[in-house]
């Protein structure tokens, strides 16, 4: 997507789902409440909410580059570099490949 068109999408999710946009940035969860919750909503690297609700044959390959262990020292968020940018992405929701 070129940068305008970027830009525009950024500022209309921000004005309409501003405290969802802020919930994800510090960690948080999306509130039950939100019309949102059921897409289960992330923040790519550029600040744009995306969908979560892809098939599988669409899922982005990559690799796990960064570990978040929490106080009891289990990791429960990682970020992923994937050919389209870096991803932080709860456990729960990423897929281990082997060879």
């Amino acid at each position: 997507m070129n940068e305008t068109l970027l830009a525009c999408i950024k500022q209309v999710q921000e004005r309409e789902f501003l405290f969802e946009i802020k919930q994800l940035k510090t960690g948080g969860c999306v509130p039950k409440k939100s019309k949102l919750r059921s897409l289960c909503p992330f923040l790519d690297q550029k600040g744009i909410l995306r969908e979560d609700n892809v098939p599988p044959a669409k899922w982005l390959l990559g690799k796990i580059i960064k570990k978040f262990p929490g106080p009891d020292n289990v990791t429960r968020v990682v970020s992923i570099k994937c050919k389209t940018g870096e991803y932080r992405r709860p456990v729960s929701k990423i897929c281990i490949l082997t060879k």
